[in-house]
């Protein structure tokens, strides 16, 4: 209840001492301000949107006034007794060309959906494009690499089937399997890109017949069931697919007790038709290669992968697009030489990565 010393009691009501008047000397010459218009005053200072319009206040003086000097210092070749020009044009600065940029390189898949700006096909000066079609209906490629002992034993049988076009796309085969092709007078068009996805991507542009089915001769896939894709193009298909997992298909692991890699087939078709075809038919096999599909189909899907999530990729977009997929059973019967290139473990993880993928991007 004691006062510190030196501590003054504040009084009740305003201090006397600190009223203020225009004729007290405190003021040092300023006009009296009115409380309302003060408190107005700092509310705007600290008003953030008036702050913004002091700064394009400012700003727009200080353009004012630098079109102003830039006049006056400005010279003009005026005549005596004429009139200074109000707005005299200003000299022509020169422009630079921007310097070229240097296009980078694309993969054959980026050239096929490049392709699709010009869907007919033909040159300025009338010509064909590769890759256009030219009346011929049917194509087969063949997809080699390293396939001697497969391509001696089926060339024959593919040889019987009525087809307009074939040829191969030969990824550097050092086994033999180029001498077989030319000594049977197969065109060979060399694989630019590594990667089955390449593979398949330059042999369409190579292609020149509208229904087209690829086919790897290792073994694994039936020369009989080719007619039978083209007969479901023919009919409407935008794609047909020869399907490992129908009742009357035949798996390669359909007597292993344990069919690790069908079951990843089983697995990953399954994933596919509930994130992309829930309003659309089953797909039973969304990634055998085995298949064919219509030109205007390949161009719509427009598929980038190089490696052998290409055909599952292709599933995908078909689904999302809408088309028409169509399905057959086949035989997979046993590989003929050598040993698959498709690696389980890690053709695995990249199917897992494209699916997560494409479940991340919505697509």
């Amino acid at each position: 209840g004691q006062l510190r010393p030196g501590h003054q009691p504040r009084l009740s009501g305003p201090d006397p001492t600190r009223l203020r008047s225009h004729r007290s000397p405190h003021h040092l010459g300023r006009r009296p301000t009115n409380t309302i218009l003060s408190l107005r005053n700092r509310l705007c200072r600290r008003h953030p949107k008036s702050c913004r319009m002091q700064r394009r206040r400012r700003s727009r003086e200080h353009r004012h006034r630098r079109r102003d000097l830039d006049r006056r210092a400005r010279p003009v070749d005026n005549q005596p007794g004429e009139p200074r020009p109000r707005n005299p044009p200003r000299p022509q600065q020169t422009v630079r060309p921007a310097p070229a940029r240097r296009r980078p390189a694309q993969s054959p898949c980026s050239r096929v959906q490049r392709r699709r700006s010009n869907p007919g096909g033909h040159r300025p000066d009338g010509g064909l494009v590769q890759g256009a079609s030219s009346g011929v209906k049917r194509t087969v490629i063949l997809l080699t690499l390293n396939e001697v002992d497969g391509l001696s034993a089926l060339l024959q049988s593919i040889q019987t089937i009525e087809t307009e076009e074939l040829f191969a796309v030969d990824g550097g085969s050092t086994d033999g399997t180029r001498q077989i092709l030319e000594d049977n007078g197969i065109r060979i068009v060399e694989q630019i890109v590594r990667g089955r996805g390449a593979a398949i991507c330059e042999g369409v542009l190579a292609a020149t017949g509208d229904h087209i089915v690829l086919f790897s001769p290792d073994g694994n896939e039936d020369p009989a069931d080719i007619p039978c894709l083209f007969e479901l193009l023919a009919g409407g298909c935008d794609m047909a697919i020869a399907s490992r997992f129908l009742p009357e298909s035949e798996n390669e692991e359909d007597d292993e007790l344990l069919p690790l890699r069908k079951w990843a087939n089983i697995f990953f078709g399954r994933a596919l038709n509930i994130g992309w075809g829930r309003n659309r038919p089953f797909v039973s096999d969304t990634i055998n290669g085995f298949r064919g599909f219509s030109r205007e189909a390949f161009f719509a899907m427009s598929p980038q992968s190089n490696g052998f999530t290409i055909e599952y990729e292709m599933t995908s977009r078909a689904l999302r697009l809408g088309l028409d997929i169509g399905e057959i059973p086949t035989r997979e019967g046993p590989r003929l030489g050598g040993g698959s290139k498709a690696l389980s473990i890690p053709t695995g993880i990249a199917f897992l990565r494209f699916l997560i993928g494409q479940w991340i991007r919505g697509i």
